[in-house]
């Protein structure tokens, strides 16, 4: 990796001006999280500094990878299982779900904390998708739950 001098760093400065002050009344945002834009120091490194607020967002997108990742998974293996046995795709399932369901209930916790967190208004049309999200993880769990009682 290129080590970057002092007087490459002054040149950002001159070619982006610091970006104005956001106004009170935006909402709070996942973006947020993102390294500051006028402090070069983060850019030339790309490391989010460790918060409470990055290990939450990091908690939740592993939780949904686990939940969402898997179902995809087994959907594609399914055929497969089929193959092997008629009982195959039961016991499979059977095994996942003791990975999903914990993953899901870690998924709605942190998704209850980043709600809390950010606490969009929910007249507005962040708020309204904040909203969609919760209801498709929802019926989500709903329909895995219906699904594996059958």
């Amino acid at each position: 990796m290129v080590e970057q001098h002092d007087c490459q760093r002054d040149e950002y400065k001159e070619r982006d001006p610091p970006l104005p002050a956001p106004a009170p009344h935006q909402v709070r945002t996942v973006g947020n999280l993102l390294p500051d834009r006028n402090d070069r120091r983060d850019l030339n490194h790309g490391v989010l500094a460790v918060s409470w607020d990055t290990i939450r967002v990091f908690i939740h997108v592993l939780a949904a990878s686990v939940w969402v990742g898997g179902q995809l998974t087994l959907a594609g293996l399914v055929p497969g299982l089929r193959d092997l046995s008629a009982d195959a795709p039961r016991a499979v399932a059977r095994r996942f779900n003791r990975i999903a369901w914990p993953a899901f209930a870690v998924l709605v916790a942190t998704g209850i904390w980043n709600v809390i967190a950010i606490d969009p208004a929910f007249d507005t049309a962040y708020g309204r998708t904040v909203m969609l999200k919760v209801a498709v993880a929802a019926l989500s769990g709903v329909a895995a739950f219906l699904h594996s009682i059958s």
